[in-house]
């Protein structure tokens, strides 16, 4: 997570949860983040974890939530979006129920139910359309301990299609 996120979670209040969590603060390879500011941190966060922190904390703040569900149908009042049909998740006898709402918070990840089936504006970045490779190493310790360079992760960048070919 980038430094410009603290912007955000300072917003909306969780800016010293996220900072007291625990993730891996991390260097950045083009630019140090911190040398003008100390407090300008970026983080290496499980993704899973940081989501999961964040709901507890909206939970906290008074948001309803509901987990466990799959929203199949958005209901408009004009081009408002004012109530969700949902089942429940991984039963086959769930009965759909309505749900109705004064705000909505698409948290339905990259299926996007608002942006793909009702509003279609879902757009992606061509610079974005591209594969990652990923691994963890038992045993390994931490790359530069001590320095300003201490954990920092390594990219390494391929032009052209010369890496994988498909048959």
């Amino acid at each position: 997570m980038l430094p410009s996120c603290q912007h955000f979670m300072a917003f909306i209040g969780a800016e010293e949860l996220v900072k007291n969590h625990g993730f891996v603060t991390k260097p950045h390879k083009d630019s140090d983040f911190i040398e003008l500011d100390p407090d300008n941190i970026a983080w290496n966060v499980i993704r899973s974890h940081f989501d999961e922190l964040l709901l507890r904390h909206a939970s906290a703040l008074g948001v309803k939530v509901f987990e466990g569900l799959n929203v199949t149908d958005i209901k408009f009042s004009g081009e408002r979006p004012a109530s969700a049909i949902y089942e429940a998740q991984g039963t086959q006898t769930s009965k759909p129920r309505e749900i109705n709402f004064r705000y909505l918070v698409d948290a339905s990840g990259r299926t996007g139910i608002m942006s793909t089936k009702y509003l279609k504006n879902r757009q992606f970045s061509t610079s974005l359309m591209n594969m990652a490779f990923w691994g963890y190493w038992r045993g390994g310790g931490k790359y530069a301990p001590g320095t300003n360079r201490e954990n920092a992760p390594w990219f390494e960048a391929f032009a052209g299609k010369f890496l994988l070919k498909h048959k």
